[in-house]
């Protein structure tokens, strides 16, 4: 089933590649990632999930995604004693070859030969845990570059994001937020367009590391259309393999 909606604000903040969920185990629950972010991923869905981290930890993964669409995303996070945990990540789109057109001048289409939209998202990430009893606080930043080249043009800026998450360790018990693609607007010259700023919130609950049940509603700032997410997680064989089920709709 597919539901359709109009909203004023749709599709007014570019790099839209942003948006794209990366990682088997996130997009596998849905996207539903926001207060579980207790591996690499997080680096990409909630920063201050990295915090969890106590051993070192990577991925790279490959999306094929509509239209020919590919994205690549590779990540590294590292403990680092008395401090927190420190990463790098970077994530690559390539929407292949794209056929151009123009108008002739009695106003119908014409096609101009093909063209490429290439984009680059590349971050430093940073987070700790603080104990209060038995809560766990973890906040985290990524301090990133935008690169986004369609044809000839090339646009660049300087973004981040930002999150927050609390655990609460005897119910299992978590609550996530983070605020993404915080910075200046991407600059093609002398032209300048918004990134699509985008908020989440989520709630998940642990059951002895066995089931993870999580939720999340997502914001993004250039369509107010809410999406909802919800992600189911059941370890197996001493969670030497999961399986995970996910759903998500937006809004409106």
């Amino acid at each position: 089933f597919a539901f359709a909606g109009i909203s004023q604000t749709a599709g007014t903040g570019t790099a839209q590649f942003l948006k794209i969920g990366l990682g088997g185990r996130p997009t596998a629950m849905g996207g539903a990632f926001t207060a579980v972010a207790n591996d690499v991923n997080a680096s990409m869905w909630n920063p201050a999930g990295l915090g969890q981290l106590t051993n070192p930890e990577g991925t790279i993964a490959n999306t094929f995604w509509i239209a020919d669409m590919k994205k690549y995303f590779a990540a590294w996070a590292q403990p680092i004693p008395y401090a927190g945990v420190a990463g790098v990540s970077a994530a690559y789109a390539d929407e292949g070859s794209i056929q151009g057109f123009g108008i002739d001048s009695s106003g119908n289409p014409v096609a101009t030969g093909s063209f490429s939209n290439r984009d680059l998202n590349a971050a430093i990430s940073f987070a700790r845990g603080f104990n209060f009893g038995s809560l766990d606080l973890y906040a985290g930043f990524n301090a990133g570059y935008l690169r986004v080249k369609i044809a000839s043009y090339e646009g660049n800026a300087a973004a981040g994001d930002f999150g927050i998450l609390v655990k609460e360790k005897v119910t299992g018990l978590s609550f996530g937020a983070v605020a993404q693609n915080i910075g200046q607007n991407l600059k093609f010259g002398s032209v300048q367009e918004a990134l699509p700023l985008n908020v989440k919130i989520g709630a998940a609950v642990n059951a002895n590391n066995v089931f993870v049940l999580a939720v999340d509603a997502d914001v993004p700032q250039d369509n107010k259309n809410i999406k909802l997410s919800a992600g189911l997680e059941a370890s197996l064989a001493d969670r030497s393999f999961a399986a995970r089920a996910g759903y998500s709709r937006r809004l409106g």
